[in-house]
């Protein structure tokens, strides 16, 4: 599954967790960014020493 299928039906994966951690936001704040299309995760699933970082888009 990925970010914007998780965050389209409300599930707050890890990466979303970590993302808001770090932005200091509520980790619902993070899937409804995704949904909605303004905040991106890039990712690459076969990079396992990545650490999630969102991206606002304006």
């Amino acid at each position: 599954m990925t970010q914007l299928e998780a965050a389209t039906v409300g599930q707050v994966t890890r990466a979303m967790e970590v993302v808001a951690e770090k932005n200091g936001r509520s980790p619902r704040f993070v899937p409804e960014g995704i949904a909605s299309g303004t905040i991106v995760i890039p990712a690459n699933v076969n990079h396992h020493t990545l650490s999630p970082a969102g991206f606002r888009m304006v």
